[in-house]
């Protein structure tokens, strides 16, 4: 929420239990994201980037979370410069059942290494 606006939704899954499970070895505790951004009426300058590290930073928090995947259709440009921007690196293209998609993945270790811990 910003504002009182819902502003985003994050759908987090658990790898192994989903489709993409099937083209990656995973293990138990791995998640994979989707992050829904609410259309605007004016434009919030880094407002996803911040949303994507406040997620991260929860996310990570938990001892058990190493692993976090994003599959963004391919021809979505915009999130995979995010994702890049974000610190995941991209790994392949993969076809799952709804799109060709680019896959990502940032472990806990990269995300502290890039950020200070408080």
């Amino acid at each position: 929420m910003l504002d009182e606006q819902l502003i985003c939704l994050i759908d987090v899954y658990r790898v192994k239990a989903d489709e993409l499970g099937q083209h990656i070895e995973c293990k138990p505790n791995d998640c994979g994201m989707h992050l829904l951004m609410s259309p605007s009426v004016e434009s919030v300058p880094g407002l996803t980037r911040k949303i994507m590290d406040a997620f991260m930073c929860y996310l990570f928090s938990f001892n058990d979370a190493r692993y976090l995947y994003a599959e963004p259709d391919i021809h979505n440009t915009k999130a995979c410069r995010l994702l890049e921007k974000c610190g995941f690196s991209f790994l392949q293209n993969i076809m799952l059942s709804t799109k060709a998609a680019s896959l990502y993945l940032i472990t806990r270790n990269q995300f502290y290494a890039t950020r200070p811990i408080s």
